[in-house]
């Protein structure tokens, strides 16, 4: 029989999960401002502003304290562009 240690599992069971909630160049997001706004907010982050500008989605958005601007190709449906921002807060 095979014992588990229950700290080490629980590490590997979470430890993916972690790894994937920032939305990286080339993952999908949507193609509407409101399948952006649902993508991020699924993935942990807080919605501070999103504009439409051109075919682009620009969504400004805190995860674990730090302030992102993310920009959706709205034909796509896919990141184009992440760069931090200047937190004025």
């Amino acid at each position: 029989m095979i014992k588990l240690n229950p700290i080490a599992l629980t590490a590997g069971l979470l430890a993916p999960a972690l790894a994937v909630a920032q939305i990286g160049v080339g993952d999908p997001a949507g193609t509407t401002e409101a399948q952006v706004r649902a993508t991020l907010l699924d993935l942990g982050y807080t919605i501070i502003e999103m504009e439409i500008e051109g075919d682009e989605i620009e969504a400004e958005a805190r995860l674990d304290g730090v302030l992102y601007e993310i920009e959706v190709s709205t034909a796509r449906g896919i990141v184009t562009g992440i760069a931090l921002e200047e937190d004025d807060a």
